[in-house]
């Protein structure tokens, strides 16, 4: 086992693997966050061995099994945290979600998937309108609530072998006091095809989270989209102004017209223009 000491730092990204097997996995995701923060430091709880120099600091799970992630949140050297599963991409910035702890104790998206039938079991007596957040981006700061949160999910799904933690994470953070900000889609993607239908009225996708990457090892966006999409995805990216130094209505703010990809090519080319025949004759019959 690799570990590097490391002391207590004010943010940083988190990430954790059992197994051998998935360390490339984290490897393949930490390098994405560098890539897009190389100021900020990522950390690794691992039982496995790893002298990656994408990692700031390597540390020795306490325990194998296969949801290492409460430990790593719990046990994490930073004062505010986001952790990060190993099946996603971080393709822009997000450290502004840090900024969301000043105010909030915990910052996560909706699951993606409310209606499928993992979601619908899990109902209970928490409503409907209270979904499951995603356990695969968690944003924390260092709280005693908050690892008594953690400890208790991580307990209960000890206790009852439930191979699901995010039904256990909604009751849990149903009956806590604690204050949770919920994540637009953007800073979590899962329904990657979506972005398909986004324009630059869109905030792009932060990051893109889906269960292929782990079979897809360290190939980029493309191979889970295609290139399309991908091309898409980067055009939002570079015209989208909340991602500019300039902050939106400020100097330096600028983005350009990025169309739907249903909208584009000659197909939609048409379809603009029919639009404005018919607004065209509206005007002309409300004018008669």
């Amino acid at each position: 086992m690799s570990a590097t000491p490391a002391a207590r730092a004010p943010r940083g990204f988190v990430l954790a693997c059992s197994g051998a097997g998935y360390l490339p996995l984290a490897v393949h995701t930490a390098r994405s966050v560098a890539a897009t923060h190389p100021d900020l430091p990522v950390d690794l709880f691992t039982d496995a061995v790893c002298d990656d120099p994408v990692f700031a600091a390597v540390h020795p799970l306490e325990r194998s099994w296969f949801r290492p992630k409460f430990e790593a949140m719990r046990r994490s050297r930073f004062g505010r945290t986001i952790y990060l599963d190993t099946d996603l991409r971080v393709l822009a910035r997000v450290d502004d979600v840090f900024d969301l702890l000043d105010r909030f104790d915990l910052a996560g998206a909706h699951d993606a998937w409310r209606a499928s039938p993992r979601n619908l079991t899990d109902r209970g007596d928490v409503p409907v309108a209270f979904p499951q957040i995603n356990s695969g981006v968690l944003a924390l700061r260092r709280d005693e609530r908050v690892h008594a949160l953690l400890a208790a999910v991580e307990a209960e799904l000890l206790a009852t072998g439930a191979r699901k933690d995010q039904p256990i994470l909604r009751r849990h953070l149903w009956a806590s006091d604690l204050r949770l900000a919920v994540l637009p889609e953007e800073y979590n993607l899962m329904a990657y095809r979506h972005a398909a239908q986004w324009s630059n009225r869109n905030a792009a996708p932060r990051i893109v989270h889906n269960s292929r990457f782990s079979t897809l090892g360290d190939a980029d966006l493309a191979a889970l989209t295609g290139r399309r999409l991908a091309r898409h995805i980067a055009r939002l990216i570079a015209n989208d102004p909340t991602l500019q130094p300039g902050q939106p209505g400020r100097p330096g703010a600028t983005s350009r017209r990025i169309l739907p990809l249903a909208d584009r090519g000659v197909a939609g080319g048409i379809a603009r223009i029919y639009d404005k025949l018919r607004l065209a004759g509206r005007r002309m019959r409300k004018g008669g």
